[in-house]
């Protein structure tokens, strides 16, 4: 079984897509994350090639227009809703926004796994251990996440 292909990129994408909102799933988003992960999306540079497309732009400015004529119980429209000092945030902020969720959520989370997966069967105790009290699992995946960063920067 390939772990990466097989759990680790799917997870993330319908978790985060269940949360932006859990009736419909952009049919777009995998591509969008595959084509905004790697090398060439670091903090320090965005290039043009990391920035949504004009047809995932326009899917989602679709889903905000709609969320904001008929707001539901899902993380768009409560984005559509949030209000500091009686401003709401801009389309371009709220396509931003869920794009970053999105890419950003993805990879981190993609990393944890594989990184997880690895780290593991290293420590054959502490996974003796997880094993055998379920409860150590909010522990590990911290300690995961301090011991193997899944971000580069």
């Amino acid at each position: 079984m390939d772990l990466i292909a097989a759990y680790a990129l799917p997870i993330p994408l319908t978790v985060i897509s269940e949360m932006l909102d859990p009736r419909r799933r952009p049919a777009a988003l995998p591509q969008v994350v595959e084509r905004h992960r790697g090398p060439h999306c670091r903090v320090e540079r965005v290039p043009e090639r990391c920035r949504p497309s004009g047809s995932s732009c326009a899917t989602y400015a679709r889903v905000i227009a709609a969320k904001r004529a008929q707001p539901q119980d899902d993380l768009i429209s409560a984005l559509v809703q949030a209000e500091e000092a009686g401003e709401r945030l801009r389309e371009d902020e709220l396509v931003a926004m869920v794009f970053l969720l999105v890419v950003a959520g993805h990879e981190t989370t993609v990393n944890l796994i594989g990184n997880g997966a690895l780290a593991l069967p290293q420590f054959l105790e502490q996974l003796a251990r997880l094993r055998n009290d379920p409860a150590l699992d909010a522990t590990a995946v911290e300690e995961l996440l301090r011991f193997h960063s899944p971000v580069e920067v």
